[in-house]
């Protein structure tokens, strides 16, 4: 009896302790709101500068010679660029934007660049056979090969994949926006045409509503939809926000569905819970949450939104570092950051995998992946920066190389990557711009697809409240309107439906307005029609179509390639 005694007393002590830590715990951390504003120092600046030249040059220098498409990965030597990934090309496509607005390249070298991107993208065929396309109904394969411009290793159609190649044609159609620039206004055109193209309730599973990892020419869908918190949260909102048989607000339920609102052993403060840190990244490279509320973040306070999430989750990772449960020779305040990156292998660790610590998932094998905290710059820069600067002053070349922080090491072992990857790439250059001038969230505010899928998806406050970005009408009821192919080279059909007999008048126009021929002007039935329409001796470029039938009217943009 008294053993048991003594057994509940050291029980009840353990148990004290343990709060009065997490009341320490507690009081360290602070929420984004309670911070001062962040001052970066002038030694600050210098070592950011650089880390953005070196990683935009990457993107820069290392896209495939021809057609200007990213690479999945790429060494400092590297020089066979042709394995693309569709991800890694729209973090790249917004590297423009970053790498123009500070000087690395001039705006033209950047518009020319972007240009050159998107045509590319748009020469691809689409169709349902296994090989010779870039994609299927506007959605992309997750790996092309550039020489072929085709699908290559059998790679699934891909949605979240798909998702971050639109947010960063999303960017480019927003950022080079200068009206009398027939360049700037080109990209524009070819960027709506990839956007409205995107028949995103292809992806939907009707049954859960869900979105489906991806489709395979071979198999069909991926048995499993995205649910829960991750990086899949862009998917939605685009997906709800999109031009072409957007998905409805009931898919935002089925999502946030999965959410677990929990704290972890090493960080007392709730958050909803992922662990691997790029799943927090990528939304926030694109898209501003600050401010911005959802019904679903109520249970976590009145303040709380997914960027001060974002920002729990980085400090969790690191307490994960600190507490260092496995003593791994390196983990410390300055040395921590676990997310899907490279790894030994040969040494009886992990390769490529998605380690985390931010959620009771964690998965870690002393893999660090500069990246995990790079792309948190924005939300933790007072414990990011210190990180990041002693990475590089205590690894030297064997992490920091020509293109900036190389994927991952593991000090236990003394393996350092060889190889930049771009999805890892990508968020450090995104996110140190939007902490030193927001301009990628600004640029991203203008677009009525983010904009749109934000709103129906329940948020509200914020800038959402000032934007002058306006909902747009849905889609009249009693007819449809759709060209294919599109783009194209020789011709395309146009079709549309009529449910009731009216007046319907269909013309084309070029970009300046100029009404070029009236396909259809008379009295119809109710029925389906089709009519081809050649541009013949017609400059390429972008063109119109209007339809009239009765009190609606809808535009549709029509891309001739030759």
């Amino acid at each position: 009896m008294l053993r048991n005694s003594r057994t509940r007393c050291m029980a009840m002590l353990t148990i004290l302790f343990f709060i009065c830590c997490s009341g320490l715990v507690a009081q360290e951390y602070k929420a984004y709101w309670e911070m001062p504003a962040y001052s970066i120092s002038a030694e600050d600046s210098i070592f950011l500068d650089q880390l953005q030249q070196d990683t935009f040059n990457w993107f820069w220098e290392k896209a495939h010679s021809s057609t200007g498409l990213n690479p999945d990965r790429a060494a400092d030597n590297s020089t066979s660029n042709a394995h693309i990934s569709i991800a890694s090309v729209g973090f790249g496509l917004t590297a423009c934007g970053v790498g123009a607005e500070r000087g690395f390249v001039s705006r033209i070298q950047a518009a020319e660049r972007v240009d050159k991107v998107l045509r590319t993208l748009l020469r691809g065929t689409m169709g349902s056979e296994s090989t010779g396309h870039v994609g299927y109904r506007g959605w992309y394969y997750h790996w092309l090969d550039a020489n072929s411009l085709s699908r290559t290793w059998n790679s699934e159609l891909s949605s979240i994949d798909t998702a971050l190649l639109m947010l960063g044609v999303i960017f480019v159609r927003n950022y080079f926006d200068d009206p009398n620039d027939a360049l700037e206004t080109a990209i524009r055109d070819s960027a709506s045409v990839m956007l409205e193209r995107v028949d995103w309730r292809f992806m939907r599973n009707p049954n859960t509503r869900g979105i489906s990892g991806g489709w395979f020419p071979e198999d069909g869908f991926i048995n499993w939809e995205y649910r829960g918190y991750n990086e899949a949260m862009l998917l939605y909102i685009l997906a709800i926000g999109g031009d072409l048989n957007p998905l409805s607000e009931s898919s935002w339920g089925f999502w946030k569905g999965g959410y677990r609102y929990e704290s972890t052993d090493y960080f007392v403060h709730p958050f909803i819970t992922f662990s691997p840190l790029f799943g927090h990244h990528y939304p926030h490279a694109w898209i501003d949450f600050r401010e911005i509320y959802n019904k679903e973040l109520e249970l976590l306070g009145e303040k709380y939104d997914y960027f001060e999430n974002a920002r729990r989750a980085t400090y969790a990772s690191r307490a994960y570092a600190i507490a260092n449960p496995k003593n791994w020779p390196n983990y410390g305040p300055d040395e921590w950051g676990l997310t899907a990156c490279d790894g030994p292998r040969n040494f009886g660790f992990n390769g490529y995998m998605a380690r985390g610590a931010s959620g009771q998932n964690i998965v870690d094998d002393g893999t660090i992946a500069p990246t995990a905290a790079g792309g948190s710059i924005a939300y933790a820069p007072e414990i990011v920066i210190p990180m990041l600067r002693q990475l590089k002053d205590k690894y030297g070349s064997k992490l920091y190389g020509n293109y900036g922080f190389r994927d991952a090491f593991n000090d236990s072992v003394n393996w350092f990557d060889n190889d930049y990857i771009g999805i890892d790439q990508g968020p450090i250059l995104l996110m140190i711009e939007n902490l030193r001038s927001g301009m990628v969230w600004e640029v991203m505010k203008r677009d009525p697809i983010i904009v749109r899928g934000l709103q129906r998806a329940g948020f509200s406050g914020g800038w959402l409240e000032t934007t002058s970005v306006q909902e747009e009408a849905e889609l009249p009821a009693d007819f449809g309107l759709q060209n294919y192919p599109n783009p194209f080279k020789t011709g395309t059909t146009i079709q549309f439906h009529l449910k009731k007999a009216q007046a319907a008048r269909l013309e084309i126009f070029n970009v300046r307005g100029q009404k070029i021929s009236t396909a259809i002007d008379k009295n119809l039935s109710a029925g389906q029609y089709k009519i081809t329409w050649r541009p013949d001796a017609l400059p390429t470029g972008m063109y119109w179509a209007r339809l009239v039938a009765g009190k609606s009217a809808k535009t549709l943009k029509l891309l001739y390639l030759r």
